[in-house]
């Protein structure tokens, strides 16, 4: 029989007409089994399955049925037939137990079952052939899928021991690479941080075939990095997938996730790159997502405009899309970043967020009405954060912004009533304990003072170790005190020094501790606590009040050098305008009595301006003058006695003022101011109180004729000293320059008797021997 014969259609027809006969030769049967091999790797199964039906149904003597038996088998297979194929396999396995086809068949039978997604039925089959009598070529795939059917079935331990067994019996068989993967996936899913499961891809990233292996553990092992945000080996395994497999499905999967990883690893000019790349790609089909990956890198590089933009172009185009309600909070949290806060207000009062973002946008949005001014839009937003989302780990933060938002508006109730709110819903909380604290606070500033007594004490035995104890402590023993209870203040301050000796408030404790010995008389005490106090370098304002009071309780002593040293060191700060004009007068006498006329000019100065009343400031002004007289400075003298002429006031420092001018004046040589003056004191001295300045203005009224040469009046008036007022300094000085006057004018009589009555009335003064006097002035 001719080749050619054989291989052509003439064998179909040929063929065909034994079809009825009863048993074919062996030669006609090797002839019909070559022919049906033929179509069969043809793909021509049906023509195929023709030929070993026959065979099967008339064998020869000693034909090999089982070899057709499984080939029609695979035809039935092959054209989709799977229940003929089913059937024909297990026909072939209970028929010819001991036939080495019986295991192919056993094998493609576990197939059908698998590929029916029966792995119930298929597990069995696949056990079978890792039996011993099994071929060792079979089993390493036995075993690959008999772990399939197991983690199917969801047995994973089995199915791992069943992906080991291929590792450890058949690590050069084709099914090793894939038995890695299973192995590896199985035990991320148990545990997704598998060091073992890691080890794994790695070895399977290094397998050069086949590429699906090498590609897929690629693509595991930069997800894997990925999600344990190790950006830098997520972004290397992908770089890898990409560079080595670049027509690998996995490796177009995977683009979108390695720009991302490139750009959490730090390289946003690279993730950059990427993103215009794939835009580039028109038809990208995740060109949304890339648009998304870039308007976040360019946030990142502070190219805000142009990421506004791309969050901009995407929320127009693809409004529906996936991400975009994640492009429209970023786009709000850029905006909020850079203070565009009536935008944010803008934009995200007309969005609906998810419910998983909702309470991100709401508080965007309540800091955005803060920022501009929209306090009541602010209070409702924070009222309905706190209301919607109690549970947040934001809700006590929440609370005491609402708080002290409350609190700026005035709305001290209300700020309270949310601190308590917060206190008691979240106790555990640091703001919990942090909300009881500010609640306390404003009590105080709305008269609830017991209240926040109360709190403090709350607080004190509630959470003894919160970090701001001490304060709590001193608003306490201050509460106290304002609330009438000076012995429970004391005790209070007095544990807070026990507690922290050294403690930032420990200085203020001691001074109000002072205060309150004051309050009780206890002088003594509370100038000796204040001094402590002082020596302990307290803040520039505290040393203030300590000075301030010390200069009072000083006074009260009779620490009058201390009082003055006190005083004086509180002029230089604002509290100098708290200290009573009373006080401030006594030190500037004092001062002058001391003759430190430095201090006299500073106390008098600060007289003048603390003066609510025009007489303190009329004695003020005095004051200064003489202080300035003291120190030579005339000129000012003179313009601080004119002020204090010229107040409303009616005061002896005032009379003393006119007097003073007087004095000035004839020292200039101005006779006729100085006349005007000493009428001015004539006239406001009449008070007995003023006798001695009422003859001091009488003898300058002596000076001013005798200046002028009218030796008449001069006379007349220094004798009215002499005569009136019975003044041992001035009186015999006037009676010796009236017998002066009295001798210009010829009158010897009238000198006789001048100096007759200065050397009766004053036989020791000075002046009773003519010419012994040193000066005019007193």
């Amino acid at each position: 029989m001719s080749s050619v014969f054989k291989h052509g259609l003439g064998w179909v027809f040929m063929l065909g007409c034994f079809v009825v006969a009863s048993a074919l030769d062996a030669g006609e049967a090797t002839d019909r089994m070559l022919f049906a091999d033929g179509l069969f790797s043809r793909g021509l199964y049906e023509m195929a399955a023709q030929e070993y039906r026959m065979l099967v149904q008339t064998p020869p003597q000693g034909f090999l049925v089982d070899v057709a038996l499984f080939r029609l088998a695979e035809c039935a297979r092959q054209q989709g037939d799977k229940k003929e194929a089913e059937r024909t396999y297990r026909q072939l396995i209970e028929g010819y137990p001991d036939s080495e086809y019986r295991f192919r068949a056993a094998f493609r039978r576990a197939e059908l079952f698998v590929a029916a997604e029966q792995y119930a039925e298929a597990e069995p089959l696949f056990r079978a052939l890792l039996g011993d009598d099994s071929p060792d070529e079979m089993k390493a795939s036995a075993h690959y899928y008999h772990g399939y059917v197991l983690e199917k079935q969801l047995r994973t331990l089995l199915a791992q021991a069943a992906y080991r067994a291929v590792l450890k019996e058949y690590p050069d068989s084709e099914y090793e690479p894939y038995a890695i993967l299973a192995l590896a996936r199985l035990l991320l899913e148990q545990d997704g941080t598998n060091v073992e499961a890691r080890e794994l891809l790695r070895v399977g990233a290094l397998r050069k075939q086949p590429n699906r292996v090498a590609a897929e553990a690629l693509f595991l092992l930069g997800d894997l990095a990925f999600t344990e945000e190790d950006y830098a080996a997520a972004t290397d395994a992908y770089q890898q997938l990409s560079h080595n497999y670049p027509e690998d499905r996995r490796a177009k999967e995977a683009a979108l996730q390695a720009g991302w990883s490139t750009f959490r690893a730090g390289d946003p000019d690279q993730a950059m790159v990427m993103a215009n790349q794939a835009l580039d790609r028109r038809a990208d089909a995740l060109r949304v997502d890339w648009q998304y990956l870039l308007a976040n890198i360019l946030r990142q590089k502070n190219l805000f405009i142009q990421s506004l933009e791309m969050y901009g172009i995407l929320l127009q185009d693809s409004p529906a899309h996936r991400v975009a309600d994640a492009s429209q909070y970023e786009r709000l949290l850029l905006l909020f970043q850079v203070e565009r806060f009536a935008r944010v207000i803008d934009q995200g009062k007309s969005w609906i967020p998810p419910d998983e973002m909702a309470e991100d946008v709401g508080w965007l949005m309540a800091q955005s009405y803060e920022a501009t001014g929209e306090l009541a839009l602010a209070a409702e937003t924070w009222t309905r954060q706190l209301d919607a989302w109690p549970a947040s780990e934001r809700a006590p933060e929440v609370g005491l912004r609402l708080a002290r938002l409350y609190q700026e508006q005035g709305n001290l109730a209300g700020s309270i009533s949310v601190c308590l709110r917060v206190a008691e819903q979240y106790p555990d909380a640091g703001e919990g304990v942090g909300a009881l604290f500010f609640a306390a606070t404003s009590m105080i500033a709305v008269d609830r003072v017991t209240d926040a007594i109360f709190s403090f004490d709350k607080i004190l035995t509630r959470y003894p170790d919160f970090e701001r104890r001490e304060e709590v402590l001193f608003q306490k023993g201050l509460s106290q005190l304002r609330n009438g209870e000076p012995a429970a203040a004391e005790e209070s301050l007095s544990q807070l020094l026990a507690e922290m000796p050294d403690g930032t408030r420990a200085a203020e404790s001691r001074f109000w501790m002072g205060i309150i010995r004051e309050k009780m008389g206890r002088r003594e005490e509370a100038a000796e606590i204040w001094e402590f106090t002082l020596a302990s370098s307290p803040t520039p304002e505290l040393t203030s009040k300590l000075h301030f009071y010390l200069a009072a309780v000083y006074h009260a002593l009779g620490r009058f050098d201390d009082a003055l040293d006190a005083v004086h060191a509180v002029l230089p700060t604002p509290l100098r305008g708290n200290l009573s004009e009373a006080l401030l007068e006594w030190a500037t006498r004092y001062a002058l009595d001391q003759n430190d006329v430095e201090r006299g000019m500073v106390g008098a100065r600060v007289l003048v301006e603390n003066a609510k009343l025009s007489s303190s400031r009329q004695i003020g002004l005095y004051l200064g003058g003489l202080a300035a007289q003291r120190a030579g400075m005339n000129a000012e003298a003179s313009g601080a006695f004119e002020k204090a002429v010229a107040e409303e006031a009616a005061t002896a420092e005032g009379v003393k003022a006119w007097l003073a001018l007087g004095d000035l004046a004839m020292q200039r040589d101005d006779v006729d101011s100085a006349e005007q003056a000493y009428q001015e004191v004539a006239l406001g001295a009449a008070d007995d109180v003023l006798l001695s300045v009422r003859a001091r203005s009488y003898f300058g009224m002596g000076r001013v004729a005798e200046a002028r040469k009218d030796w008449e009046e001069a006379g007349r008036r220094y004798m009215s000293v002499g005569i009136l007022f019975d003044d041992p300094i001035l009186a015999p000085k006037a009676l010796y320059r009236a017998a002066q006057a009295f001798q210009q004018l010829g009158k010897t009589k009238e000198y006789n008797k001048a100096m007759t009555e200065l050397q009766q009335r004053y036989p020791e003064n000075e002046w009773a021997t003519e010419g012994t006097t040193s000066g005019d002035t007193l």
